[in-house]
């Protein structure tokens, strides 16, 4: 049975059937058709409308049922359209209780600033609310900083980049960071003997314990598929602070797909230049703020040779520095070092990917709930929400402010 599986819902056929189309056949995929109509960027709509929802739930139990073991589900939706904000929502929240055991990490992906739907902020304040009851982790991507990033990396002028850079381009990086963090890993360390030469090596001069770093690398003879309760535990260890954030050292590429694989096959950047990338593909914290992180895993694929082992030591003290956790204590950051990039044995890809949880979430919390505030103060578009939600719509959003309210609270004492 496989490891992975995924399930493609959407209300808009055109969608799924596209993916479907370029399905690249890595995991066992489900497609549920939910017709043409879409939810109409209506949050209440996506959530409320139960059509076909027994007929979702019931193929994931299907697959729940044919795995070799279930620990539990991620979710990947938007936060500004209806299907992507309610129906991800409802999901999770049905999920949550009919698998009470089992983890649920939702990664959402915030709207472009510059505004994909009126509502978006709506739907974005009713989506966090509701996965702050129902999720154990979500990991938010900014579209914002994903084009940015992309945009860096493939020399597009950013006032250019929304007629230039596709759709395939943006989902490559998040595909990138993500894939770094859920590949398995195989284990890889130093003896006693070669962690004794880099801490000489680390104060004096290289030379003399290279071959010593060479031949005492420990490779373990496991894989180790990844843990998402291992993720949460260490990155989102508090319910009330469950926000996380993504980076990667990875870049995409407009070349073709065999000739991207080649070149990620045989890419051999430096370790340092790799650390560069990743720290400045973060999403941007902004300057009202310093960083604050409670908790973060960083992946370092590819560690092969004693570059990495001479190089480490500076790395750490320079990501943990740009993340805010040199004061915090080893319990609150991991590091996973494994030797291949995925399962590939003849592959020298390296990559460096971090998933944490700081502060930097606080812009777009409070963004989304003073916006949507100054809206529902003017019953902006409110009359969207009463076709579907009733009486229940004034329940519904002061439930949502309050809560998100709270998981402003709880991030600005961090």
């Amino acid at each position: 049975m496989p490891l992975y599986q995924q399930l493609v819902i959407d209300t808009e056929r055109k969608t799924w059937r596209h993916h479907q189309q370029h399905n690249s056949k890595l995991f066992s995929t489900v497609y549920h058709d939910l017709g043409v109509s879409g939810r109409g960027n209506n949050w209440s709509h996506g959530f409320l409308e139960e059509t076909k929802l027994e007929d979702i739930l019931e193929a994931y139990r299907r697959m729940t049922e044919q795995a070799y073991r279930h620990d539990g589900c991620m979710l990947l939706h938007s936060l500004a359209g209806g299907t992507g904000s309610g129906l991800g929502s409802r999901l999770a929240q049905e999920i949550r209780d009919e698998y009470t055991k089992q983890y649920i990490m939702a990664c959402p992906f915030a709207p472009f600033s510059g505004g994909e739907t009126a509502v978006q902020d709506y739907n974005a304040l009713l989506t966090l609310a509701s996965l702050q009851g129902s999720a154990d982790f979500i990991g938010v991507f900014f579209n914002d900083d994903i084009m940015r990033n992309v945009a860096r990396q493939t020399r597009v002028d950013l006032s250019l980049a929304a007629s230039r850079i596709s759709l395939l381009q943006l989902n490559e990086w998040a595909g990138h960071a993500l894939a770094g963090l859920l590949l398995p890993v195989s284990p890889v360390s130093l003896s006693a003997r070669s962690s004794a030469s880099q801490r000489v090596v680390s104060c004096s001069t290289y030379q003399a314990a290279e071959e010593a770093l060479a031949l005492d690398m420990q490779l373990s003879d496991r894989i180790l598929p990844f843990s998402g309760w291992d993720l949460i535990t260490r990155v989102a260890p508090m319910p009330s602070t469950k926000l996380a954030m993504y980076s990667t050292s990875q870049s995409v590429s407009s070349m073709n797909s065999k000739d991207l694989l080649a070149r990620h096959d045989t890419c051999l950047d430096s370790w340092d230049d790799l650390l560069s990338q990743l720290c400045l593909n973060m999403p941007s914290s902004g300057q009202a703020h310093q960083r604050r992180c409670i908790g973060a895993m960083l992946n370092v694929r590819g560690v092969q040779g004693s570059d990495f082992w001479r190089r480490w030591p500076s790395m750490q003290s320079r990501w943990l520095a740009k993340l805010g956790c040199a004061a915090l204590p080893k319990i609150s950051y991991d590091v996973r070092l494994s030797y291949l990039y995925g399962l590939n044995i003849h592959s020298r890809k390296r990559s460096l990917e971090v998933c944490y949880n700081s502060n930097d979430i606080l812009p777009l919390l409070q963004q989304v709930h003073s916006h949507a505030a100054e809206m529902y103060n003017q019953r902006a578009y409110v009359h969207w929400f009463e076709r579907y939600a009733n009486d229940d719509t004034g329940g519904m959003f002061n439930e949502a402010f309050e809560t998100m309210q709270g998981m402003i609270d709880a991030y600005l004492v961090v």
